[in-house]
């Protein structure tokens, strides 16, 4: 597969792929492959990919849904000044969400 600009750790470039691997578009859908494109660009220090990943595990795109998994890559892609991070970390602890274990860094 070409991964053009991810693939040279362009890392919006992986973040968009993810998206367009867990939408189906220009594309087959395969969410669990986009999840990783998520998981990787956030390791890497993407902010937004932070909060995707947080997305896909939060509903379900990367195995069984969990809000409390999801949290710590929030926190993450948070520290790393994604407001749309610190939302959802926002939203979910007002819900009475606690994180479980700490996302990969």
């Amino acid at each position: 597969m070409n991964l053009g600009a991810c693939g040279q750790d362009h890392l919006p470039s992986c973040d968009a792929l993810g998206h367009m691997c867990v939408l189906g578009r220009g594309r087959e859908t395969n969410a669990l492959q986009g999840a990783r494109y998520f998981y990787d660009a956030c390791n890497k220090g993407y902010a937004p990919a932070c909060d995707s990943m947080g997305e896909a595990v939060e509903k379900g795109w990367s195995g069984p849904a969990s809000a409390a998994k999801a949290l710590p890559f929030y926190d993450r892609g948070c520290g790393l000044g994604s407001e749309h991070a610190c939302q959802h970390a926002r939203e979910l602890r007002a819900s009475g969400v606690e994180v479980v274990e700490p996302a990969a860094r």
